[in-house]
């Protein structure tokens, strides 16, 4: 299973408000990213953009423990990126910035492993997350999440 999304705001002829973008976070855009820690960004603060893309990939298994499975917690192994663009800045050319919302240099990934259990208020997850940042350096990091949507 490989989800993606791509969104786009509106015609970018005009400047788009802060209000009205995007800002990626949560374990279903980027799993180990920050709140609003993808996109352009303004003396360090998120901006957020216009257009943003994210994939994933998730293998997920019930486990050979009988107690485990009857209550409903998965395995999965995961891979997760994406991207985002202000497109509506009137800076520069848009075939530019198109290009760059989807060149390697501007995507974030990363990948892990961990337990999924369901629970009367939504997903629960602890994972071990490292990002793919190509120093072939495993920098894992144990997190947790909930999500109210339930996969």
């Amino acid at each position: 299973l490989v989800p993606t999304d791509i969104e786009t705001m509106k015609a970018f002829s005009a400047k788009s408000e802060m209000t009205d973008r995007f800002f990626l976070k949560g374990m279903r855009d980027l799993r180990l990213r920050g709140l609003s820690s993808l996109g352009p960004c303004d003396e360090g603060d998120a901006i957020g953009g216009d257009a943003y893309f994210t994939l994933g990939a998730s293998l997920s298994y019930s486990p050979p423990v009988n107690v485990l499975r009857q209550n409903g917690i998965r395995v999965h192994a995961f891979a997760n990126g994406g991207s985002m663009a202000l497109l509506s800045d009137g800076k520069g050319r848009m075939e530019d910035k198109v290009s760059k919302l989807v060149s390697l240099e501007e995507l974030k990934m990363s990948a892990g492993v961990g337990v999924v259990a369901p629970t009367p208020v939504g997903r629960f997850e602890i994972n071990l997350v490292s990002p793919l940042d190509g120093s072939n350096t495993f920098k894992g990091q144990l997190v947790w999440a909930m999500d109210t949507e339930y996969s």
